[in-house]
């Protein structure tokens, strides 16, 4: 049987529509939006460990709530209500290496924020386009990256949730101090900028050279 299929979070399923106001790039206190309930029912749904026909799936505040088989769950008031008759819904994908501010050698840009304008409103919407609902994003910079993540978190934009690399660490290039690539001057240095791309929202980062880390 042919069927259609629903690669599933929030913002894949349009949450992200409800959205008022657009987030600056450059600001870290982004309106957050506040989407209604959603129930996406009659659909074909993969669990975890099994196929579950006519389900029903609730979701409040870009969280699913539950799953049940149709007319079995407690609808929230106001839910807005997808029929996903004739199709499947499974989990998104996990992309692990994504580079959402590239644009390439034809489109250059002049600053960060200027390829977040350009690039991520194109980016966003394409990656869940392609059924991918987590991205785990390289050498993303520590000024607008955190902002983005927490729009996309909270269904503010339509794009995949984010999973930010703060700018790597080079050993053997002491100062080196690029957006993307930072040198390393030292093993102490090294745990320092981790520290700091830590606390500006990075989740990891990648170590090049690492046998130069400590000169």
């Amino acid at each position: 049987m042919d069927r259609r299929t629903f690669l599933f979070n929030a913002s894949a399923l349009g949450l992200s529509s409800a959205c008022t106001t657009a987030p600056e790039f450059n600001s870290v206190n982004e309106p957050y939006c506040r989407p209604s309930a959603l129930v996406v029912a009659n659909v074909l749904a993969w669990d975890g460990e099994t196929f579950v026909e006519d389900a029903e799936i609730i979701v409040s505040e870009g969280r699913i709530e539950g799953l049940t088989r149709a007319g079995r769950s407690h609808r929230p008031r106001g839910a807005r209500v997808i029929d996903g008759s004739g199709a499947t819904l499974l989990p998104g994908l996990i992309d692990t290496h994504t580079h959402f501010f590239d644009l390439g050698a034809a489109l250059p840009v002049d600053s960060v924020r200027q390829a977040a304008e350009r690039a991520f409103p194109a980016t966003g919407p394409a990656t869940l386009a392609s059924g991918v609902t987590t991205a785990r994003v390289h050498f993303f910079d520590s000024e607008f990256g955190p902002a983005l993540a927490r729009a996309a978190e909270a269904n503010c934009l339509a794009a995949p949730r984010l999973k930010l690399g703060g700018p790597a660490l080079l050993g053997g290039a002491a100062t080196l101090n690029a957006r993307s690539v930072r040198g390393v001057a030292s093993v102490e240095d090294a745990i320092a900028k981790v520290r700091q791309s830590r606390a500006t929202g990075a989740t990891w980062l990648s170590l090049m050279e690492v046998q130069k880390f400590s000169g």
